[in-house]
């Protein structure tokens, strides 16, 4: 079985050796193959990734303009709901963004059998 793992969002503790052998060791025991597919938030340690993942394709946003660019989609959110602001754009909006831009950077889902999507916190 071939999977794509995705790693959206902030860095957290990807970096972190028991995080680490835990991607791998379940990704090892469950999967033929897997590549990952990686999108972040104001991502600056490339080499680090590059070495300890191979990604296929990594994609790095500024938090900061994403949230000036996108000011009309959450105030139109904020308006429609009662979720406070800090969470409303990172735990949802911002979350779901990297969620999608992480999968776009697949050119042929359909290669794989399986897509996971990972948190590293």
């Amino acid at each position: 079985m071939k999977a794509a793992i995705l790693i959206p969002g902030q860095l957290r503790h990807l970096f972190n050796a028991n995080v680490k052998k835990s991607i791998f060791s379940f990704l090892e025991e469950n999967v033929t193959s897997f590549d990952f597919y990686c999108s972040f938030w104001d991502f600056n340690e490339a080499d680090k990734l590059q070495s300890e993942y191979s990604p296929i394709q990594v994609k790095s946003e500024s938090w900061v303009d994403w949230k000036q660019d996108n000011k009309v989609l959450i105030d139109t959110f904020m308006n429609n709901t009662n979720i406070p602001y800090n969470y409303a754009i990172g735990g949802i909006l911002g979350q779901w963004y990297q969620i999608y831009k992480c999968f776009s950077l697949i050119k042929n889902p359909y290669e794989y059998d399986i897509i996971i999507r990972t948190r590293t916190d």
